[in-house]
Parts: structure tokens; sequence; C-alpha cells
């Protein structure tokens, strides 16, 4: 927790945005806006798609920077079978065919990784929560960058990438490995992702917001000139970022990631951001489907008229969501409700008029489009849930100890 923080609203709202934001959102009102469908819609279809955003502090756009740890310890094992394969699993074969020997640990790559199971890694937890995050970064108002670090950093997707070019880094990532696994830079990070979030003065002040989201399974090792081995480069960088109104969210994991989170608190700190030890790497994946870059702690919608709730409902990190409504015949009024972290509320309603009679060829396609979305978005949130479902099982199973034999 960050030091400074006395008020019980304060600390609440601390859990999602910085601490010295918190001080300015908490006067602020909870914000909602609708801005699908507009008041007094009207339509064919028996499915209508909500949008909008919400939370203290959403009015504003966002320009994000997810910066992966790419050490040579993130090949650790989690201590966890992450991908349900066993004790006896070892890595794809296919991962193996394609993995590129190039860089540093490219030569004998494939060798070293055929002995383990590179899914039950903590780079493989890793990079599965960063798919989790990725798939909450396709909000309207929301612009994402990926970049990976060892002893240097690398832009793995420039600012701006839709989600398909996030997943495609992840996955070209996974085949040049060989390119990282050295030590741990993070002042090169913070720099890196820094430039790329404010690449001339005139954008500081643009009114977008700009944060960090930073994972990390160790304390820095470069560079080692400064005698601290990157601390105090860290912190500096860290301090620079935070002038240009960059907020740090920060993640330590894995066993050695405890070694970080004293220093890890501190650079976010005093980037008015925030800063979390996640015991187990495969929690990450939790994490990150729940960072909320604003004080919004959930939405709600549903049609008052038939009593029944929208299906699919998306909230994304700035406060983004959207979600899919079915309608009866006739009026149908829409309640949309969101919360803020400290139960305050605030509700909007419109009004959808299901018409009689026929949808035309261009509603007849929109009609498709929206059950297309309706199963792929219902898809995504079932193979999520029983992936947690089956991570939960594995967390009891292994807090259940054998007894002695007498």
């Amino acid at each position: 927790m960050l030091g400074g923080v006395t008020s019980p609203t304060l600390r609440l709202l601390c859990l999602g945005i910085g601490c010295g934001a918190a001080a300015s959102l908490a006067a602020e009102r909870l914000a909602l806006e609708v801005t699908a469908p507009g008041p007094e819609a009207t339509t064919h279809l028996p499915l209508i798609e909500v949008q909008g955003g919400a939370g203290r502090g959403a009015s504003a756009a966002w320009d994000l920077a997810l910066v992966l740890d790419l050490s040579e310890s993130t090949l650790h094992p989690s201590g966890l079978d992450l991908d349900g394969d066993g004790p006896a699993g070892r890595s794809d074969p296919a991962l193996l065919a394609r993995l590129v020997p190039s860089g540093f640990a490219g030569p004998g790559l494939a060798r070293r990784l055929a002995e383990i199971d590179f899914e039950d890694t903590i780079l493989a937890a890793e990079l599965e929560a960063a798919r989790a995050l990725i798939e909450r970064v396709a909000g309207p108002r929301l612009r994402t960058a990926l970049i990976g670090f060892s002893d240097e950093a690398r832009v793995l997707a420039p600012l701006g990438s839709p989600p398909a070019a996030l997943e495609q880094a992840l996955a070209e990532l996974r085949i040049h490995l060989g390119e990282h696994l050295r030590g741990t830079h993070y002042a090169a990070a913070i720099e890196t992702a820094h430039r790329l979030l404010v690449p001339d003065p005139e954008a500081a002040s643009d009114g977008r917001r700009r944060a960090i989201v930073f994972l990390s399974d160790g304390a820095p090792s470069l560079p080692v000139f400064d005698g601290d081995r990157g601390k105090s480069a860290a912190l500096l960088a860290a301090r620079e970022a935070g002038l240009d109104g960059i907020q740090l969210f920060a993640f330590a994991f894995g066993d050695e990631g405890a070694a970080a989170t004293q220093l890890l608190a501190q650079m976010a700190e005093w980037t008015e951001g925030r800063s979390a030890r996640v015991a187990e790497p495969e929690q990450l994946v939790s994490a990150l489907r729940e960072l909320a870059l604003v004080d919004v702690a959930r939405v709600t919608i549903r049609n008052a008229t038939t009593g029944a709730p929208a299906r699919a409902l998306r909230l994304f990190p700035d406060g983004s969501f959207d979600a899919l409504v079915g309608l009866a015949e006739g009026s149908n009024v829409l309640r949309i409700e969101a919360f803020a972290s400290d139960g305050s509320g605030v509700y909007v309603e419109r009004t959808v008029e299901r018409l009689p009679g026929s949808a035309g060829a261009d509603e007849a396609a929109r009609g498709r489009e929206l059950l297309a979305k309706l199963k792929q978005r219902t898809a995504e949130m079932e193979a999520w849930a029983e992936v947690e479902q089956r991570r939960q099982q594995q967390r009891r199973s292994l807090s259940i100890q054998p007894e002695r034999a007498p």
C-alpha cells in the first residue's frame, strides 16, 4: 500500500488509480455516458448493442504501454501446471520447431525448452496475463503499445496497435525468445515507454492520460555501473515519467518478485500510480483482467421492461463498456447503472422501440453482426471462466497437504 493515504474513501480509490490522482478524483462526480443507443431509438431487431463509459475520471482518453519482463529468470517454473498436461508435460513440439535461433540465448534454446514445459514457466503465465489485458483494451478511447525488456527494451507493437496486432506481437515474441532472456533493466524499460507515450513536449499537454503497466518477476540487475544494480536508475526513470503525467501500474510476481516489491511501490508512488505483489505468477491473469485505470467498480445493464440482464457485458480498463440487450416487441426501457469503489452510483435510462414487421436488408445484416458478436463474446467469457475455475481447483489441490503415515 502506498503511503500518505488516510481517508477510507481515498484508500479504496488507490486500488484502481494513483493515490495523488485519487485526492482530486474523490471530489469529482461519478460520470456515466451512454453513447449507444441514442434517446428514443427504434429497431426491428430483437437485439441491440449498448455502449458507453463510466467512472470518476472516465472522460479522458488513455494511452497505455504494457511492459513485459523477458529476463532469463522468467523461464523458471511457475510451480503450477498452467496448461493442465500434468507433471510430465513438456514444451509443445510445434513451438520448438518454430523457434528462431537468434540473439544471445537463441542457440541451444530449443534444446533447453525441450527439457521443460514452457507453458508452465513464469514467462508463459506473464504472456497469458498480457493476453488477458489485451482483450480488454479494445475500448474506443484506448491506445495501447507493447514493450518487452531484458538487458534492453524493445517496442514490440507501436502505440495505437489494434488487439489483433498486439496478439500477433505476443505470438512473434514466443518464437524470438532468444533475443531476450538476459538481465533485468528497469530503467531502459521505463524510458522506452516514456518516449513512446510522450514523444515530444506538446504531447504531454494534449489532454490524454497515460499509464505504464509494468510486469516483472525480479529486481533490476542493470545498469551495473551505478553501484546499486539499477535501482537508482529505475527510480530516476520513474520520476521523469511521472513529471510528464505518466502513471505506473506495477505488478511484482513470482518468488524473485518479492525483492522488487518495495522498489516498485516507490516507483509507482512517484508517478501517482499503484503497485501490487502477486503471490503466484498465474494470478497475474486475474490481476490484469481486473485492472482499472479509473474509479468504476462495476456496471450493470438490464432491460427494465422485461427484467432481463444484458448479455456479454464487458468493462474496459478506461471505464468504457459494451453489452448486448434483448428486446421485446414494443417499448423497452434499458437501465444502465455504474458504481464507484465507495458505493456511490448513477444511472441512465434509454427507451428503445422494437417495431413490428421485418427488418430491411441493411438492418438484417446488422442483426447478423450482433448475433456474431454475442456468440464470440460469450465464448470468450466462458473460456476465461473455465480457465479460472481450473486454476482455482489447482490452488485448492496444492493447499491440501498429505497426511503423514503413522
